[in-house]
């Protein structure tokens, strides 16, 4: 009976992969195109792809070769998760993002392998740091992607909205004239 239930949940998560948004999590219009990669025909969210292996490789790493204490790794994911809000400041393209998602994971493997090895009654203070950081930045880039869509003209079709392209040149030309009168 138990594996005739995990092989149905199994069954209905690779089902889940099939839809669109799932491996991507970002609308599937034009507007969103630079925030992901194409693979077999499947958008996949650049960022994720990018941040969780480096942070996963780079966690594996510092377990192992244990360079530094746990303060000193606490003190790098700060210092590496302050460089990554550059993206924020400067215009990017993919090279660019591709170092502020890696900066990303490399963040993330510093701050969790420090709070794996600090001292007990600094684990909790470091993870509860952690996880608020997490959450408001993740909310931060939600509320940008929703603004964005808030904004589009085919907005009130979402999720069935379908900006090409081509269409984008057009809409960002209408967006940049009107910030300009404003």
């Amino acid at each position: 009976m138990v594996a005739k239930h995990g092989a149905c949940m199994m069954r209905r998560f690779i089902e889940g992969l099939k839809e669109p948004i799932v491996l991507s999590h970002h609308p599937l219009c034009g507007r969103f195109d630079n925030h992901v990669f194409e693979i077999k025909g499947r958008k996949v969210c650049r960022g994720c792809i990018t941040a969780y292996p480096v942070a996963i490789i780079s966690l594996i790493i510092i377990l192992i070769f244990r360079p530094f204490s746990y303060d000193i790794l606490f003190i790098s994911s700060v210092v590496a998760f302050i460089i990554n809000l550059g993206r924020f400041l400067i215009k990017r393209n993919v090279a660019t993002d591709i170092i502020f998602n890696s900066l990303l994971g490399i963040s993330l493997a510093a701050v969790v392998t420090s709070a794996l090895t600090a001292p007990p009654e600094m684990r909790t203070i470091i993870a509860a740091i952690a996880v608020f950081t997490f959450i408001a930045f993740n909310l931060f880039k939600g509320y940008r992607m929703f603004s964005t869509c808030r904004s589009c003209p085919h907005s009130s079709q979402f999720p069935d909205c379908s900006v090409k392209s081509n269409e984008m040149d057009d809409i960002n030309k209408i967006d940049s004239l009107t910030s300009i009168e404003d």
